[in-house]
């Protein structure tokens, strides 16, 4: 949280910045128990038309825990971000109608492109940000294979191997809306850096031994949703040589149980009034 930020405006030696403030009543509005809004605002006439200025905001740190940045030490790296706009060309630049942060799983493809569209009806095309000495695609981090990339206005990546935080950096270039229909150099209107932020879990890939009325069903962020009877009920966890990893009781219709954190196959024991299951479930 700042009061405000301070934009480099891309132009004067040295170059010329303006203070950004906080909007009245957008101060730390709160999106959900992990991100608040800041909404800052501030106005600017440039020195000549028809040139690009770029647009740059600077903060000390990033959040911590990044498995991509500086090997894992993100908080000591700056967060860096700008915007290329070209005067006299209707140069809007892109809505970003979304916080730019999302869930992944371990295992499983995932691909974005939500939350960001161009009010003028430009055309949009991603590019991912090249790699440095302090940042690797999240494709690096992990013991399996992974490939990392953008293809028109989406990113994708397939697929996650190892739970935690990631960074994914990529940049929205805007092109005048005209220039892919006539076949002519397209005219580029804006460039927007954006830094999106994944937390990727485990999560249960699948339940076996189908019963003639389940139970547990897998949620998308890392465990199981109980769904069977609210009386005299209890789910035991296992782990293959018998341990009991994790027992809860007394669940009611909706309960969200967190699976274990570390890769393998688990047993899970479910008893209630209407009898007894045991079911396998894979953690990846």
């Amino acid at each position: 949280h700042r009061e405000s930020v301070e934009i480099g405006l891309g132009y004067g030696d040295p170059e010329k910045t303006v203070t950004a403030t906080i909007q009245p009543g957008h101060a730390k509005v709160a999106v959900n128990q992990w991100v608040w809004e800041n909404k800052y605002s501030a106005e600017v006439s440039f020195p000549a038309n028809n040139t690009a200025y770029t647009l740059s905001m600077y903060d000390a740190n990033l959040i911590a825990g990044y498995q991509n940045v500086n090997k894992g030490t993100s908080a000591t790296v700056p967060l860096q971000l700008q915007t290329t706009l070209h005067t006299g060309r209707n140069a809007h630049s892109p809505v970003f109608d979304s916080i730019l942060y999302d869930q992944v799983n371990v295992g499983a493809k995932y691909q974005f492109n939500g939350g960001i569209y161009d009010a003028d009806g430009d055309s949009l095309v991603f590019n991912l940000i090249d790699e440095d000495s302090k940042y690797v695609y999240p494709s690096r981090i992990g013991p399996g294979v992974q490939s990392f990339y953008a293809r028109k206005n989406t990113v994708y990546w397939n697929t996650p191997e190892k739970e935690g935080y990631y960074l994914a950096k990529f940049k929205v270039v805007e092109y005048q809306r005209s220039g892919f229909s006539n076949k002519k150099t397209p005219t580029i209107l804006s460039e927007t850096e954006v830094y999106l932020c994944l937390i990727c879990y485990n999560t249960a890939s699948s339940i076996d031994q189908p019963v003639s009325k389940n139970q547990l069903v897998a949620y998308g962020n890392g465990g199981l949703t109980y769904t069977g009877s609210t009386k005299r009920n209890s789910v035991s966890i296992y782990n293959l040589t018998g341990q009991l990893v994790l027992r809860q009781q007394n669940l009611s219709t909706g309960s969200q149980i967190s699976l274990p954190q570390k890769q393998g196959i688990y047993l899970l024991h479910v008893q209630s009034d209407e009898g007894e299951i045991t079911q396998k479930v894979f953690v990846r």
